[in-house]
């Protein structure tokens, strides 16, 4: 799924324009196209900013980016993008010294992935940009980012179904030892949902190799209790493997394995296998429950 390579694509433009903020200064209007040029080079991604470019040093040395938007620009499909209202990396300047951007902080407020709802699965004939600094584990490191009112948007323009997941609040810390942990909440339509990952990735590059993996999900309206568990998830091109899946659904213990091809319209394969998966009683239109099926 293209937007997904988008969305990844993000954070690399950050870093680039960090780089070229901090050799070339304070940037007036002249530069953003310069700005703008350097991230489709070194990502692949074209990038737009719509609105100012600013840098500050007080309290820490940072770069804000406001109204911006990423593309594939061999994507035809136009509303398949990522936009924000400001991007914002707070970067310490013993580490600029250095040649080695470390950002303690990324501050990303009202973005918006667009994802086109496709008919059928298409042969992938435009692969995603490479980023030149794929594979540099340490070309920059990145603390901690935080996703305030996101939005991700799923739409068939042709065939007017648009379903929207909003109100993403998303905390994300990287430790010394590259272990990540992800918590946030998000609603679609009138349901929450709650989440809980922790990832441990091994150095890059990280395509085939095991992912350890844990999660919690509360999403009280889909689910009758939190859903939780352990995997090894891999990377292979388009597709993501879950192997080893095991955890527990409320009381319920389950084991399995899972895939999700996110080429074109995205492929998911599920396998579980429960002990025990108790079924909520749906109601009927008086209001009592219904024998369960």
């Amino acid at each position: 799924m293209r937007a997904l390579k988008i969305a990844g694509a993000a954070i690399g433009a950050v870093v680039v324009i960090t780089a070229l903020l901090l050799v070339i200064g304070i940037p007036s209007g002249f530069m953003t196209q310069q700005i703008q040029e350097r991230v489709e080079r070194e990502t692949g991604y074209k990038l737009t900013i719509n609105g100012s470019t600013k840098i500050g040093l007080w309290p820490s040395l940072n770069i804000t980016l406001n109204d911006v938007t990423l593309q594939d620009p061999k994507d035809r499909d136009v509303s398949n993008r990522l936009t924000a209202g400001s991007i914002q990396a707070d970067v310490t300047l013993a580490s600029v010294w250095a040649g080695k951007p470390q950002i303690t902080e990324l501050v990303i407020v009202r973005p918006v992935l667009n994802v086109p709802l496709q008919r059928e699965r298409v042969k992938d004939s435009n692969p995603a940009p490479k980023s030149s600094t794929t594979g540099s584990g340490d070309a920059f490191t990145i603390e901690h980012v935080s996703v305030t009112g996101g939005t991700i948007v799923f739409a068939n323009l042709r065939d007017r179904v648009e379903n929207r997941i909003e109100t993403i609040n998303a905390d994300v810390t990287i430790d010394g030892d590259r272990k990540i942990r992800a918590t946030g909440n998000a609603r679609t339509g009138e349901h929450a949902l709650k989440f809980d990952i922790k990832a441990a990735p091994p150095p890059p590059p990280i395509e085939r190799q095991n992912i350890p993996t844990e999660f919690k999900i509360d999403a009280p309206g889909f689910l009758q209790a939190q859903l939780s568990g352990k995997a090894e998830v891999r990377l292979n091109g388009a597709v993501v493997m879950i192997n080893g899946l095991t955890g527990v659904l409320g009381d319920s213990a389950y084991n399995g394995w899972a895939s999700v091809d996110l080429a074109s319209k995205p492929l998911v394969k599920l396998d579980l296998d429960f002990q025990r998966l108790d079924v909520a009683m749906a109601r009927t239109s008086g209001g009592s429950a219904a024998p369960p099926s």
